[in-house]
């Protein structure tokens, strides 16, 4: 309640500065591939919650940790109005449903939901690359999965045709992807 209201104001100050540090490493990044600024924003976070760190405030910690959380719901309320299917998000891993039949539309379907959430200004920097593309996937939660995963070479081979696909055992046929 109002607690979270005294917090925000007294960090105010802190999280501007913040987040001009934070913006500044991105574009020294982004311009110039300073790798000490990539290695700075790769560890920005884990710095700022660590107990042992100069810049540790609870509050802070509090008040960042609250923005990153609506920033991953409208992220997610975004993915979904793009009509996506989200079997499972965390923070740092997305196991989407694309729906296709063939490899090629279920990578055209992945590109067109990125290309279009990062026209969004808050999400203009966020980046998702597939891990694993799976033929079909049985999903309870993260560590309670099984499925056929298309391998590299069957990606480079074309294999993606109806036929393939359709032969599976399961009725229902869906190209399903692991982004990070």
């Amino acid at each position: 309640g109002s607690s979270m209201l005294d917090n925000s104001a007294a960090c105010s100050a802190a999280l501007t500065s913040l987040q001009q540090l934070v913006t500044n490493w991105y574009r020294d990044v982004k311009q110039t591939g300073n790798l000490r600024a990539d290695e700075l924003l790769g560890n920005f976070y884990r710095w700022l919650c660590s107990p042992t760190s100069r810049v540790f405030d609870p509050a802070l910690v509090a008040l960042v940790q609250s923005l990153v959380q609506k920033v991953f719901l409208e992220l997610l309320n975004e993915l979904r109005s793009l009509g996506a299917e989200i079997v499972h998000a965390s923070f740092n891993k997305f196991v989407l449903c694309t729906k296709r039949v063939s490899m090629a539309n279920a990578r055209s379907y992945y590109r067109y939901l990125v290309d279009t959430v990062k026209t969004k200004p808050l999400f203009s920097v966020i980046e998702m690359t597939p891990t694993k593309w799976w033929r079909q996937l049985i999903f309870m939660d993260m560590y309670n999965y099984g499925g056929v995963e298309i391998e590299e070479e069957e990606e480079e081979e074309g294999i993606d045709d109806e036929k393939d696909v359709m032969s599976s055992p399961s009725s229902s046929s869906s190209r399903d992807t692991t982004a990070k």
